[in-house]
């Protein structure tokens, strides 16, 4: 496998296991923005012990109009290779994030792994205990779900899937890091997660991988600490991750807002199973009178700091 240009100086040592304040306090800068009515957007960027970059969206679930959209099958059951930036643009939805493991069946239809499910229709199910997700239900009430195997429903608590993705392992559950033992504590990787918060709001997190050249990613056991002392997670399972993993936001022009490296030179998004759509109300609405806008999109940012002055309203 080749990494990206600074891949070799970003390989973390396996020895270093921080807790989430940590990851706080060391040598780091974070932005906090609100892109849409009800959501907050944390930028956390860390250089000591090891950079890290890392992508924060809290949203109110009890904010005026939000919706949520799960990629929809085909009667077969399987889904169609889509990229999340695709889909997010496609849903006409404020923010997207990538869902399940895939299995791939051709090089554009592939098999869904774990529980998922798109208004109403579930479309795959559990294959083992380790599994969680989240539930969107037609009333917008988001519940945190793990396998109840060979039942109908399929889920503790009971409820029917209405739009639904899961993943695995559970990260964080009632409050506590249940990784240890079941993550590998040398895998670190891009990861995406999604979860619920102490005052029941939604968490959204990415945190950029190796091949993305600004960030070494996370192992699952500190990722759980991470999440439990800096963002009071009370529930949390890990989303596909890797090259998969995405975080898109739309202002309305669609952009990465982390640094996706599914690409052997360490950028670019990867075409994934299924998605997750929001529908947030923007704070402000006003149109983008280029491909990029006025400003360089995020990911170029982080990778290149002075491409902000370039005249992206030009292009």
């Amino acid at each position: 496998m080749t990494l990206g240009i600074l891949s070799s100086f970003l390989i973390p040592p396996a020895c270093v296991r921080l807790k989430g304040s940590q990851f706080h306090r060391n040598g780091s800068h974070e932005t906090v923005s609100r892109p849409f009515a009800g959501v907050t957007y944390i930028h956390r960027k860390i250089t000591t012990p090891r950079p890290l970059n890392l992508h924060v969206v809290l949203i109110n679930l009890s904010t005026p109009g939000i919706k949520f959209r799960v990629t929809a099958p085909a009667p077969d059951g399987t889904t169609p290779l889509e990229k999340t930036v695709s889909f997010t643009r496609r849903s006409k939805a404020q923010i997207g994030i990538n869902g399940n493991f895939f299995q791939a069946l051709s090089s554009t239809r592939v098999k869904v792994l774990g529980l998922a499910a798109s208004s109403g229709r579930v479309y795959s199910s559990w294959s083992n205990s380790y599994q969680g997700g989240i539930n969107f239900s037609s009333n917008r009430v988001a519940t945190f779900v793990t396998p109840q195997l060979g039942s109908e429903p399929p889920t503790v608590p009971l409820l029917i899937p209405y739009n639904l993705v899961s993943g695995l392992p559970v990260l964080v559950k009632n409050g506590q890091n249940v990784t240890v033992g079941v993550a590998n504590p040398n895998e670190y990787a891009a990861r995406s997660v999604i979860g619920l918060t102490q005052n029941q709001q939604l968490l959204l997190f990415v945190v950029d991988g190796p091949r993305s050249n600004v960030s070494t990613g996370m192992n699952q056991i500190e990722l759980a600490d991470l999440l439990i002392n800096d963002f009071k997670v009370v529930h949390a399972v890990n989303l596909d991750g890797g090259g998969s993993s995405t975080l898109v936001f739309c202002r309305p022009t669609c952009a990465w807002i982390n640094v996706p490296s599914s690409t052997t030179f360490g950028m670019g998004d990867r075409p994934v199973a299924n998605n997750l759509a929001i529908y947030v109300p923007p704070i402000v609405s006003q149109p983008s009178p280029s491909l990029f806008g006025t400003r360089s999109p995020a990911w170029l940012q982080q990778l290149l700091p002075w491409s902000d002055n370039l005249p992206w309203a030009m292009l």
